[in-house]
């Protein structure tokens, strides 16, 4: 009988953290994608350094939107916290990547700190539309019943 009830909860941790390398692939496939569009236009443009700045926090806030909501739509309950752990996980692999490619954390500590603020806020700003849109959609179905 205690198998039955172990099964269920590692079922439920690998449903659950299966959404979230989901979500996480919908981020990076974004950033990607916006990344490589602002190389373009540096590219053909001669972008200055502040507006390539100002286009890589587009790309964090963006990708940040984009998996939240991902999440949001996939979160049966806690939408706002899985934006915020989605947005956490999409900082960490950011600053691996960063740390360990060699080009250490350039903006320093507070630099680091705010993008982990503006990572974590922009997933959790795309869960909370996400969730509006849902229960909008609940109301919705509700009056048609």
């Amino acid at each position: 009988m205690g198998g039955i009830f172990l099964d269920t909860g590692k079922s439920i941790w690998i449903q659950k953290s299966s959404r979230v390398v989901k979500g996480l692939i919908v981020s990076y496939l974004v950033s990607g994608t916006g990344l490589l569009l602002l190389a373009l236009l540096l590219l053909k443009c001669q972008l200055d350094e502040g507006k390539v700045s100002a286009g890589i926090l587009a790309v964090y806030v963006l990708s940040g939107l984009c998996g939240g909501i991902y999440m949001g739509k996939t979160a049966e309950r806690k939408r706002y916290l899985w934006g915020m752990v989605l947005g956490g996980m999409y900082w960490i692999i950011l600053m691996s990547i960063t740390v360990f490619s060699g080009a250490g954390i350039g903006t320093g500590v507070k630099g680091a700190f705010l993008t982990l603020l503006i990572c974590a806020g922009s997933s959790t700003l795309g869960a909370m539309v996400a969730a509006r849109e849902n229960s909008v959609n609940r109301k919705k179905l509700r009056k048609k019943l």
